[in-house]
């Protein structure tokens, strides 16, 4: 059945491509460009904030602006941040009792950058890296008290938000875009999740556990967990033969010096999930469906 369906995924996506004609390739109409504006992502250079060190954490990115009128429209781009609370204890499940109170914080401004700020990218465009220093999202959000009695974890988010204006008093961001702006033609986001986390020197030494599971249960199609322990790689997965799941373990000697998990992506990565539990048994990642190709972050705060 599933190779069925990924013939018919095959004959769908081919479809598109030879029936495509030129004003399908754009997904903002032609009649529409005038009113209309992204801002490209052209480098995420930060979304990680640690914990350990919040004051040498800065999230940035590197941004281009396009108003499709050779940047006369371009006027400048509001920053705001938000806190996002990922785990509020609701059921008293955790004997910390700073779990159970969610210190969520909604949108704050931070700054305005005039276009004049921007300088013309290598594409011949406006381009910007839009920085906020952790400690400064903190101070902007209130956030202090929270931080410093711990109630900050290890996957919380500082969500940083863009919009971008136009001298015609128009206003593009996050809440007022498609699927084709912000994905995958344009790469237009106007939004970035900055995850909190707790970089240690070394990683906690013992046996780490790894549960992994595939919902359609023929195993994990291309996709892979690889663990690089000071230079030497072990991969994870759940093979066909396994097909609905699979749990391994890796054990981290004294001495060692970096650990690091990367999940590479497969077919039918929305079959995909895993576990990774470190050796004092905490749960330190907990991915997918879908999940996001790239080192895995994991959530070291208790350790």
């Amino acid at each position: 059945m599933k190779n069925i369906s990924k013939f018919l995924l095959f004959l769908f996506v081919f479809s598109i491509f030879v029936g495509c004609e030129d004003e399908d390739k754009n997904p903002v109409p032609l009649d529409e460009i005038e009113s209309a504006a992204v801002l490209r992502t052209v480098e995420v250079i930060n979304l990680e904030v640690n914990l350990k060190d919040i004051a040498g954490s800065t999230i940035a990115v590197e941004v281009e602006a396009d108003d499709f009128a050779n940047s006369s429209r371009f006027e400048s781009v509001d920053v705001y941040v938000s806190y996002v609370d990922n785990f509020v204890d609701e059921d008293n499940e955790t004997p910390t009792p700073n779990d159970d109170e969610d210190i969520s914080k909604p949108d704050v401004f931070v700054r305005n950058v005039a276009a004049s700020e921007f300088t013309t990218g290598p594409n011949g465009k406006p381009t910007a890296v839009i920085s906020l220093n952790a400690q400064d999202a903190i101070d902007l959000l209130d956030l202090q008290s929270e931080f410093d009695s711990e109630q900050a974890d290890g996957g919380d988010i500082f969500r940083l938000r863009l919009a971008l204006n136009l001298n015609s008093g128009e206003v593009y961001t996050s809440t007022n875009i498609g699927n084709n702006i912000s994905g995958v033609f344009f790469n237009s986001p106007f939004r970035y999740d900055a995850k909190t986390l707790c970089v240690l020197p070394e990683p906690p030494t013992g046996e780490w556990n790894i549960n992994m599971q595939d919902t359609f249960g023929d195993g994990w199609n291309g996709a892979k967990l690889v663990a690089d322990l000071d230079g030497i790689e072990t991969e994870f997965l759940v093979t066909e033969a396994e097909g609905f799941s699979s749990s391994a373990t890796l054990t981290v000697p004294d001495g060692s010096q970096e650990l690091t998990f990367t999940f590479e992506s497969g077919d039918f990565d929305n079959e995909v999930t895993f576990q990774i539990f470190a050796p004092s048994g905490n749960l330190v990642a907990d991915e997918g469906p879908s999940p996001t190709a790239g080192v895995v972050i994991l959530n070291l705060c208790s350790e």
